[in-house]
């Protein structure tokens, strides 16, 4: 079966956006903190795919470039947009599994893998405290420097990311149906704020506080020479304790890793090219070991 990919295409266009309309009046004005709106009272109304500023700097823009943005994604989230989008996307991905489901044949071991922040779980608390983007500021940053939010592995210790539904449902479609489910996430098992098994069992409780039991296996990011492999079934890949150069191909071997263990992933889903092709190009995403891969409007990070 040919594999095949789901998006929204506009958010392809999010990085380009964010050069093309910011980036043509950028000034020199950043050096002054912009104090932003943290909840949906300041919102704008939604119109048109926001421009983001990921993997752009914003000290390039200036202050009332930067709240201008921060309200196209306050508007994009609080109107509703932002979830119906993933929930158009999430419902695809169903669609797919219960025709695989189906279809199924007798001993046919079906998967999916599903990516965790802004994938299964959502990290708005500190997405609103952090001006919509990640790292707010400092990965370690504690959580009373507002309005910059929490630094982000400090925000994943706490285990505190709330259910997307749409996703929640698809999972716990899955487990109903005896769908072996795997968490790939691109959260790092050991870092500077904690030692493994730290972040693993924060990220394992954030799972579970959010209704997520049942799952087949976590699989933490390999880092600074400490990882984890507990999953019974598929065989660690060679050289997995040393780490890998980019999410994208820590990913994919995993994925692979799990299909060569026998396994049809039917259903991969993710917020980031990476968590769909090794290379983390959009143009690679059929390579991967995934019948039908789902990408998530992220226009935050």
């Amino acid at each position: 079966m040919k594999p095949f990919v789901h998006r929204l295409v506009p958010f392809f266009g999010l990085f380009v956006a964010a050069l093309a309309g910011l980036g043509a009046t950028a000034t020199a004005e950043t050096a002054t903190p912009v104090a932003f709106p943290n909840d949906c009272t300041s919102a704008t109304e939604w119109s048109e795919p926001p421009a983001t500023l990921r993997r752009v700097n914003a000290a390039d823009f200036s202050p009332d470039e930067q709240k201008r943005h921060f309200s196209q994604l306050l508007g994009y989230y609080c109107s509703g947009d932002y979830m119906r989008d993933i929930t158009k996307v999430i419902d695809r991905s169903r669609a797919y599994l219960a025709g695989r489901v189906r279809g199924a044949h007798a001993g046919e071991k079906l998967a999916i893998v599903l990516d965790i922040d802004e994938t299964s779980l959502l990290n708005e608390p500190n997405l609103l405290g952090g001006d919509l983007r990640l790292p707010p500021s400092g990965e370690n940053d504690p959580c009373n420097d507002p309005p910059r939010g929490c630094g982000y592995t400090t925000w994943e210790l706490m285990g505190k990311g709330e259910a997307i539904k749409p996703t929640l449902k698809l999972f716990h479609e899955a487990v109903a149906h005896g769908v072996s489910v795997f968490f790939i996430t691109g959260r790092f098992e050991d870092n500077s704020a904690a030692a493994a098994p730290a972040m693993r069992n924060s990220t394992a409780m954030g799972l579970h506080n959010a209704g997520y039991d049942g799952y087949t296996c976590l699989f933490l990011q390999p880092h600074n020479g400490k990882s984890t492999w507990d999953c019974k079934g598929p065989k660690q890949p060679a050289g997995f304790g040393k780490g890998y150069s980019s999410t994208g191909l820590y990913k994919f071997a995993v994925r692979q890793a799990i299909a060569d263990a026998g396994y049809a992933i039917v259903v991969n889903v993710g917020d980031q090219l990476s968590d769909l092709a090794a290379s983390g190009d959009v143009k690679d995403i059929d390579s991967g070991p995934a019948e039908a891969s789902f990408l998530l409007p992220n226009p935050f990070y």
